[in-house]
């Protein structure tokens, strides 16, 4: 649903005064309502709201935020390379152990086919490409341990991405290229953390990364921490990710990744910027 000469979804959350608070950030992707928490709840005009105390602008003036934005956003061919996080068929296909859980996010911002869309257009681009996979469940790796956290729990509960399975083989579509690196897996959320992807990223002289994959809260954000503390420049494509629930999304691509990643950008501006290295 779009009104004529607005072309993005505006997203909203309710306030105590029943009027909507719109976080600028969101435009452009599937949002909650107002008052169900589900759709999208459109802003057409200029709106105060006295109980929070904020200025709701028009649709078109996000878009000219994010035409402003996009534009300051430049890359070094040489310097810069794709993670691609966790393509796994367990995540990201049909039949998958965790496709049901993230499937409503995903299809509603089309989170695959941009994953793709970005890795495509990174490989067109001729930078570098990195994979960064979770560890694949094998018996034994938990059981001797003596703190195992709860995403680990999870994985060793459901035996996530199990090696030997298809459900821990990377996605077809996204199968890697020769000369495409594939990072040590990691155990936890992080793909730094005891793995060799910073080792790799700095022998091939990469400082700024483009991420996509899954999933936003959890691998994505744990991701983007570690690496703005190791110096790197990082851009989130925030439609080339998922999660289990909208408010998940929000958590990470509105509150907490902002605080790390130098940019967060949606597959349409990732694509034209690269296109032209």
């Amino acid at each position: 649903m779009r009104i004529p000469g607005y072309p993005f979804p505006r997203v909203a959350r309710q306030c105590q005064g029943g009027h909507a608070a719109v976080f600028l950030a969101l435009a452009g992707r599937k949002g909650v309502c107002t008052k169900k928490l589900s759709a999208y709840s459109l802003i057409p005009e200029a709106v105060f709201c006295p109980y929070i105390n904020v200025q709701l602008v028009p649709i078109a003036a996000v878009r000219g935020q994010r035409v402003q934005r996009t534009q300051m956003l430049t890359y070094d061919k040489e310097i810069t390379a794709l993670l691609v996080i966790d393509p796994y068929n367990d995540f990201i296909s049909e039949g998958g152990k965790l496709w049901e859980s993230i499937r409503a996010v995903a299809e509603a911002n089309n989170s695959v086919p941009h994953m793709l869309q970005v890795l495509n257009a990174a490989r067109n681009a001729r930078l570098l490409i990195f994979y960064v996979m979770h560890r694949r469940y094998r018996p034994g790796d938990y059981e001797t341990w003596k703190y195992v956290a709860p995403v680990q729990k999870a994985a060793w509960v459901h035996k996530s991405f199990e090696y030997g399975t298809w459900g821990g083989e990377i996605r077809a579509e996204f199968a890697p290229r020769p000369g495409e690196i594939i990072a040590t897996e990691h155990w936890c959320s992080s793909g730094f953390a005891n793995t060799d992807l910073d080792l790799q990223l700095k022998k091939h002289r990469i400082h700024q990364l483009i991420v996509i994959g899954q999933i936003a809260h959890t691998c994505i954000e744990a991701t983007v921490r570690f690496a703005a503390e190791l110096g790197y420049e990082v851009t989130v494509v925030k439609d080339a990710v998922a999660d289990y629930s909208d408010e998940h999304m929000h958590a990470a691509l509105d509150i907490n990744i902002p605080n790390y990643a130098s940019a967060i950008v949606t597959t349409e501006e990732i694509v034209a910027l690269i296109s032209d290295l």
